[in-house]
C-alpha cells in the first residue's frame, strides 16, 4: 500500500477486529463467518513465503475458496449463485493475471526489486500486514457471505452482478491493455484503448466490481450490522484504489513528465473518470 493510506492501517486493523469481536460477542460468529475468519489468515499465511504473493495470490484465493464454501453450506437460489460465480471469477481472474505478469519479461525487474525490498521488512511489520490483509478479505467475503446466506434476495441482486460484471470487465480490458503495450515496450506509457481517456481504468473497474459486491450484500440484508461490517472492507477497497492511483498517476509524472506526448496525454485524460472539458 502506498500514499496517505498506509497510515490508517493500523487503525483500520483494530476497527476490524472491533467487528470481529462484536460479532463474537453478539453471539453472530455462527460456523460459516467463523470458517471464513480462519480460512483467510490461513490463505495469508503465503505472505511469510513471499510478501507480494499475499495482496494477489492470496486475495485471489480467497475470492474463489470462500464463496465456493458459502454456497456449499447454504445451497443459495439461482440469482444469489450466479452472484457468487461473478466473485469467483473475478478471483480466477486475478489469480490468472497475477501468474501471467510474474511470468512476463516487462516485470521481471519489477518483480526482483519486490523481493528485494520485502526482504528487508521488519517481521513484526509483516505479522501486522498478514493480521490486517488477513481480516479485510473476511470483511470483502463477508458480502458474499450475506448473499449466499439470505432467503431474501430481491430482483436488484441482478444490477448489483450486472455492476459486478461490468467493473470486472473494465479491469480485465485494461490490464490486457496495458501488458500488451508494455509486452512491446516495457519502458512507455500505456495511453491506447481504455487508456485513451482514463489514466487508471484497471483501477476504476476495481472500484465498479466492489461497489457492486457491497450493493448485492445491501440488496440482500437488512441489517444494519451487516451494512456496517461488509462496508468496512469496501470502503477500504475503495480509498485504496483511489490512492494507489493518484501515486501511480505522480510516479508516472515524475519518469515521463519531460515528455511532450505524456503531457498532452495529461491533459486530454482523467485520473478514473474521462474529462468532460
Amino acid at each position: 500500500m502506498q500514499g496517505p493510506i498506509r497510515y490508517f492501517t493500523l487503525p483500520m486493523l483494530l476497527v476490524m477486529w472491533g467487528g470481529v469481536y462484536w460479532l463474537w460477542s453478539s453471539d453472530l460468529l455462527i460456523a460459516p463467518l467463523l470458517i471464513g475468519i480462519i480460512g483467510t489468515h490461513l490463505i495469508c499465511t503465503i505472505i511469510f513465503h513471499r510478501f507480494m504473493y499475499a495482496f494477489n495470490f492470496g486475495y485471489a484465493s480467497t475470492m474463489i475458496l470462500l464463496p465456493l464454501i458459502y454456497a456449499a453450506i447454504y445451497s443459495p437460489g439461482f440469482a444469489a449463485s450466479v452472484f457468487l460465480a461473478v466473485v469467483i471469477l473475478y478471483g480466477l481472474r486475478l489469480g490468472l493475471f497475477s501468474w501471467r505478469r510474474y511470468m512476463s519479461e516487462s516485470y521481471a525487474a519489477r518483480a526482483q526489486e519486490s523481493t528485494k525490498a520485502t526482504r528487508a521488512i521488519p517481521f513484526p511489520l509483516v505479522i501486522i500486514t498478514w493480521l490486517f490483509l488477513s481480516a479485510l478479505m473476511f470483511f470483502i467475503t463477508f458480502n458474499a457471505w450475506a448473499v449466499a446466506s439470505s432467503g431474501n434476495v430481491n430482483a436488484t441482486i441482478w444490477l448489483s452482478t450486472l455492476v459486478m460484471l461490468i467493473g470486472l470487465s473494465i479491469e480485465a480490458i485494461a490490464d490486457r491493455q496495458k501488458q500488451d503495450v508494455k509486452r512491446i515496450d516495457k519502458d512507455t506509457f500505456c495511453y491506447v484503448g481504455l487508456y485513451k481517456k482514463i489514466r487508471h481504468p484497471n483501477y476504476l473497474g476495481e472500484i465498479i466490481f466492489h461497489m457492486g459486491l457491497y450493493w448485492g450484500m445491501v440488496s440482500s440484508s437488512g441489517q444494519i450490522h451487516a451494512l456496517i461490517l461488509g462496508g468496512l472492507g469496501t470502503g477500504w477497497i475503495l480509498a485504496m484504489m483511489c490512492s494507489e492511483a493518484f501515486v501511480l498517476d505522480q510516479k508516472q509524472l515524475e519518469r515521463y513528465g519531460e515528455l511532450e506526448k505524456f503531457n498532452e496525454y495529461r491533459k486530454t485524460s482523467g485520473l478514473l473518470l474521462p474529462r468532460l472539458f
